[in-house]
């Protein structure tokens, strides 16, 4: 039986990033339900929370789809500026979510696997 290589690198660095930005897509998401929304606002909020998490995801094995985050954050940062808002709660919910979203975005990361060790291709 051949010796097996004993991996010592740390696994995904700053993973935990996309992670956050994930959950924060999915809050996003669900706020649309928690108090008032005007009906377009309350698309857009669901629309941009979902896209938000499945990017961060997708950054999570690809790291420079990132920055499609930020991209999000910039529009979500305009369409709080830009739209009327059913409550007040409503708009500083997408305003510190946006800026949020925006600064984990330009963290960089290595690609994560699913067994928790960074590829061997990856490593320096």
């Amino acid at each position: 039986m051949p010796e097996q290589e004993l991996d010592l690198d740390p696994p995904s660095t700053h993973a935990g990033w996309r992670w956050l930005v994930l959950v924060m897509g999915l809050w996003l998401a669900s706020s649309a339900f928690f108090w008032p929304h005007d009906p377009p606002e309350a698309t857009n909020t669901v629309i941009v929370g979902l896209a938000m998490a499945a990017v961060a995801f997708g950054g999570l094995f690809a790291p420079r789809v990132r920055y499609a985050n930020t991209a999000i954050a910039v529009y979500l940062i305009a369409t709080t500026i830009l739209f009327a808002h059913a409550s007040l709660v409503s708009a500083y919910n997408d305003g510190v979510i946006a800026a949020l979203v925006f600064a984990a975005s330009l963290v960089p990361s290595e690609p994560a696997s699913w067994t928790g060790r960074t590829p061997a291709h990856h490593r320096a």
